[in-house]
């Protein structure tokens, strides 16, 4: 389990890890390697049994800058990041009293917008669209994935855990963190999303008021689509929850693989800046 635990930490900074296979003793890459049978018995004509439930989410961490945990950040990244992003300005993105939890999203194959073949990617997502495919129904496993690493979270703070632990992210990653946030039977600190819409399948009701902070960059003269998506999240938002929304000149933006997105310095010192309040 070590191994395993120190070939995730490894990927997800980049590093080319390789393992043998079980069984076939081939050499693949460490997150294409097949998990060895369980006991139970298979349907007829397999090895062994297929798995019911994904497995869970590789996570990496950046622990508080002071070395006092008082308080989690689980934050997931943007379409087609990674953590390596987070890891490689550990030093910046450190806060005092904070842990921060960065899960990385399942590689899922198939076509995905922008002409990926294969992408890290937290849902499948409708052509032209920021939506998941299938609507609810498309987030339900990487929800429940989501909720383990939250309960675990949860445990290490102790009792008053819940109070303490707030959820966050940015581009699609900040979308499914208000998703989760919003579904969530645990009670949350709040939620901090950068550049993040709501996603129309969300209820902007959930179980009990939330704490939202909500940073945008501004995009010009706010009458394109992602402006106006922008509106609506927080209009959606703010007669049920309480919400702050502060909107940023485009200076914090960089180009990515996966489209626009704010630099670390930037990203960091909005982060900071709510996990403050």
């Amino acid at each position: 389990a070590s191994l395993r635990r120190l070939a995730s930490e490894l990927s997800m900074r980049w590093v080319r890890t390789r393992a043998v296979a079980w069984g076939s003793g081939a050499l693949v890459e460490h997150n294409e390697v097949p998990q060895p049978p369980q006991p139970g018995a298979g349907v007829e004509g397999e090895v062994w049994p297929r798995p019911l439930v994904s497995p869970p989410l590789q996570v990496a961490t950046i622990e508080p800058r002071d070395g006092k945990h008082t308080g989690t950040l689980l934050y997931l990244h943007p379409f087609a990041a990674g953590v390596a992003q987070f890891l490689a300005h550990e030093d910046m993105y450190a806060m005092d009293g904070i842990r921060m939890v960065l899960p990385q999203a399942p590689r899922l194959p198939g076509k995905q917008p922008g002409g990926w073949p294969a992408v890290l990617s937290w849902y499948d997502m409708v052509p032209e669209s920021e939506e998941p495919t299938g609507g609810l129904a498309g987030l339900e496993e990487i929800e429940r994935r989501l909720r383990e690493v939250l309960e675990i979270e949860a445990g290490a703070l102790g009792e008053a855990g819940a109070g303490r632990l707030a959820v966050g992210g940015l581009g699609q990653g900040g979308s499914l963190a208000l998703h989760v946030a919003l579904r969530s039977p645990t009670p949350l600190a709040g939620v901090v999303v950068i550049d993040s819409p709501l996603l129309e399948c969300t209820p902007s009701i959930g179980p009990r008021q939330l704490t939202a902070h909500c940073f945008f960059t501004d995009d010009g003269d706010g009458r394109t689509p992602s402006a106006s998506r922008r509106r609506s999240s927080v209009e959606r938002l703010r007669p049920h929850h309480d919400v702050t929304s502060l909107v940023f000149d485009s200076e914090g933006l960089s180009c990515s693989p996966g489209g626009r997105r704010v630099v670390a310095r930037t990203e960091a010192n909005w982060l900071q800046m709510a996990c403050k309040v």
